[in-house]
């Protein structure tokens, strides 16, 4: 028997208990392919975001593009790191099929009160898919480790907020026609969307490939 459906259900619901606040709901497509874009703070971040977007606000099944392949029942795309542009043709294909699809554009996780460089592959989903992209603001999430995070997240003077901001669009282009200088400008584009929702710094690193 699987018990997937079962798993995710319960993850669902035990990870959607730190969110106190949603805000910039209505910014959210009704329906259609879309990227949601995070900043990233801990380990954490991925199921809390899937769990409380897919519980409160989209209803359907959402992607989300992870380095560890302990988020697939949740709908985690694990990264090949062989092969690591293997995951945006996955996404890409997603994103033609009319999924959505969440991807942190910082890579890994940072707690610091500044936002890496952007890296280029968000850069690259949004316009080769022609897709909209929600930036996202996420506080509230720390620590380093499961244990860290789930004590400081799970505690009860402890709440999480998503401010949701409205969708990004972008003409869809080409692959021969991307540049270093279009990647650079979208990452950089989206990246201070992100840092204003998320109240971070931003220091316009030139973002990484």
């Amino acid at each position: 028997m699987d018990y997937s459906w079962i798993v995710k259900r319960t993850l669902i619901q035990f990870f959607s208990r730190p969110i106190m606040r949603i805000e910039g709901s209505e910014n959210i497509p009704k329906s259609g392919a879309y990227i949601i874009a995070p900043n990233h703070n801990c380990w954490a971040d991925s199921p809390i975001i899937i769990s409380a977007l897919y519980k409160e606000i989209i209803k359907r099944k959402l992607f989300f593009i992870a380095a560890s392949r302990k988020y697939k029942c949740l709908g985690g795309l694990p990264i090949d790191w062989k092969n690591k542009g293997q995951v945006i043709e996955t996404t890409l294909s997603l994103l033609e099929k009319g999924e959505i699809v969440g991807i942190f554009p910082e890579g890994g996780a940072n707690e610091s009160n500044s936002l890496l460089p952007g890296k280029t592959g968000l850069a690259r989903l949004v316009l080769w898919s022609g897709c909209p992209v929600i930036p996202i603001g996420v506080i509230g999430t720390s620590g380093r480790g499961p244990i860290t995070s789930s004590l400081k997240i799970f505690t009860p003077a402890r709440y999480v907020t998503l401010k949701i901001g409205r969708p990004l669009h972008y003409e869809k282009i080409n692959r021969s026609e991307t540049t270093s200088k279009i990647l650079h400008n979208t990452t950089e584009q989206i990246m201070e969307k992100i840092a204003e929702l998320s109240g971070k710094n931003y220091n316009h690193g030139f973002p990484n490939t």
